[in-house]
């Protein structure tokens, strides 16, 4: 035959195949049974080599799974029959009796059970898997779920939830004193194979310290094992070991691995994808190997070390684990939507590390193949969502929350520190009071030095000390004089001016946006109660943008306005000034803070419960 013939011939039974699997024939035609192959029918009487002991999760699920789980298995839209559904994933199901009054799987009775029959019948229309399909259990498959109902059909939980057994050690499979060898060997002979012999003493030195520190050694420590290695090979290996595992490298090595599963990064991971200040997290996982920290301490202090009782520096830092997860700070982003993916995240990356399971399918649905109900996946997130956190990160390297994390060179001081600083405090107010009396006697007889040098920050400085001629002052640290009226008085540093006899016009000075802070007063003597500006800079053409200092019925206030009543802010404080006294009043404003923060009214250093 030429080769175009063969082409010619594949692709005629390729379309057979393919319109056969299309629609399931009818008995009629598929009443007569395909022969097989002489290799084939000799592979199948063979005998096959079956375990002493078949176990579920080992031989017989993988079976199932292949076979038969997806038309009886977890997925209920895909499971059959439509009128009467079998699962063969769960016993309570499996064991269940159907309409003929029986279970599809008898335990301890193969030959009686329909499992087994479906697998053997010759009848197209029952057999089992069906021929569309395109799948056939093996001999030694079928031999395995026989022999596994002959020992009472057993089933068993997922691998993940079954509680931990130490197996017995098949002694006998190897003359290596360590468990684990004996465990390989017998596998090895069960497919005819043999252990290889023991490793070279150099590959084995690097071989060792890959392992436990991720680094090759060093010639020197190879030749220094190579020598103890030949006189006495296993206390070698074992001091080695643990001289490698006390090393930095190792701890390192460890958290290197743990960090990758924690989605460790010293970015946001979105869109700018800046920097990000969680290195103290990764120093603390690196010091949680090396002090060989227990599991369930390592586990407690990560997921939630910030709500511990006292809890300390480190058992924050340790929660560094729940802001690994990428953030983003994009200006289009929605803050309602990255909190709900935050929490996702939280919860699988938490139930991939600790609980070896993947629960993000619950976020959606029912997990088909393990036991998580999308109501367990939100009522996890729900512990997640109760954070301070903002959605949107801000590209802030030190996005909120987060702590202050002193040098580990300062760690110690750091702690000192509070109690030391409380207890000058102490003192100090201890102090305060003891000198009050003599403070009040002194208080009256005080007399106030003129400032000659202002403090350079001042945008203006006017002491008024001069007792004739213009008054001079400071203005953004450069001298400067003013006129003013000759009728002064005696103040607080020398010579007052008495500015309601005629005002004094400061020129086009301390200017200020809205945003900013500031600071603005003065000394004041009053008689009676005046009202009227002590001073100010007020636009009446633009809606009164400006601010002042006034009196209203001689009790301070102040304005600062952009546009009057829009936007600006009034504050009144609650007393008049005391008539023939010199006081000292200061307004300060801080437009970072919410309107009804932003103003404060000083009389004599006292802040007033202003309106």
């Amino acid at each position: 035959m030429t080769l175009k013939g063969i082409s010619i011939s594949c692709i005629t039974a390729c379309l057979a195949l393919l319109a056969s699997s299309c629609k399931r024939p009818s008995p009629q035609a598929r009443s007569v049974t395909p022969t097989l192959p002489s290799e084939a029918q000799a592979a199948a009487s063979l005998p096959v080599s079956l375990p002493e002991k078949i176990s579920f999760n080992e031989h017989i699920q993988p079976i199932l799974s292949e076979y038969c789980y997806h038309c009886h298995g977890p997925d209920s839209g895909t499971r059959k029959p439509k009128d009467a559904p079998l699962r063969l994933d769960r016993p309570e199901d499996a064991f269940a009796k159907r309409e003929n009054g029986k279970p599809v799987i008898i335990a301890g009775n193969p030959k009686d059970s329909l499992l087994v029959k479906l697998l053997h019948t010759d009848d197209p229309e029952k057999i089992m898997p069906p021929p569309e399909s395109h799948k056939t259990l093996s001999p030694k498959e079928v031999a395995l779920l026989e022999k596994w109902i002959e020992q009472g059909a057993e089933f068993q939980p997922h691998w993940a939830f079954a509680a931990l057994a130490r197996p017995e050690v098949p002694r006998k499979s190897s003359d290596s004193p360590n468990p684990i060898d004996h465990f390989i060997a017998e596998k090895l002979a069960a497919s005819g194979l043999s252990m290889n012999p023991p490793e070279e003493a150099r590959r084995l030195h690097r071989r060792l310290s890959l392992d436990l520190t991720g680094l090759p050694p060093s010639p020197d420590a190879t030749e220094a094992f190579v020598k103890n290695y030949a006189l006495a090979p296993d206390k070698a290996v074992s001091t080695e070991a643990k001289a490698m595992m006390a090393t930095p490298a190792h701890a390192e090595h460890l958290a290197r691995h743990w960090l990758d599963a924690a989605r460790y990064a010293d970015t946001h991971g979105i869109h700018i994808d800046n920097y990000r200040s969680i290195w103290p997290y990764r120093d603390w996982v690196i010091n949680a190997f090396k002090s060989n920290m227990p599991w369930d301490q390592f586990t407690i202090e990560q997921i939630a070390g910030d709500l511990l009782p006292n809890r300390t520096l480190d058992q924050q830092v340790a929660t560094g684990f729940n802001r690994c997860l990428a953030t983003t700070g994009e200006g289009g982003a929605i803050g309602e939507e990255y909190d709900a993916i935050y929490a996702k995240d939280r919860v699988d990356t938490t139930s991939a590390v600790w609980l070896g399971l993947t629960t993000g399918c619950a976020s959606c649905h029912d997990h088909k193949f393990d036991p998580i109900s999308q109501k367990d996946f939100y009522a996890m997130a729900a512990f997640f969502r109760n954070t301070p956190m903002s959605s949107l990160d801000g590209n802030n390297a030190e996005h909120p929350p987060n702590v202050f994390v002193p040098a580990s060179e300062n760690k110690d001081r750091w702690v000192q520190l509070p109690g030391e600083i409380a207890a000058l405090e102490k003192q100090l107010a201890a102090r305060k009071a003891s000198a009050r009396a003599d403070f009040e006697k002194w208080l009256p007889t005080a007399t106030i030095a003129p400032e000659t040098r202002p403090e350079p920050s001042l945008e203006l400085a006017i002491p008024m000390i001069e007792a004739e001629g213009p008054i001079r002052g400071i203005f953004k640290g450069q001298p400067r004089d003013w006129p003013a009226s000759p009728n002064r008085i005696d103040g607080p540093l020398g010579k007052a001016v008495v500015v309601s006899d005629s005002p004094i016009d400061l020129g086009d000075i301390a200017s200020f946006k809205r945003t900013e802070q500031v600071t603005f007063g003065a000394f004041i003597r009053v008689e009676g109660e005046p009202t009227g500006a002590v001073f100010a800079r007020m636009n009446r053409d633009e809606a009164f943008k400006g601010w002042d200092l006034y009196l209203q019925a001689g009790k301070p206030a102040s304005h600062v306005i952009d546009t009057w009543q829009g936007s600006a802010n009034k504050l009144n404080a609650p007393n008049p000034l005391t008539p023939g006294k010199w006081q000292h009043v200061m307004v300060t404003f801080d437009g970072t803070k919410p309107a009804k923060q932003a103003m404060m009214i000083y009389v004599d250093g006292v802040a007033q419960k202003s309106e």
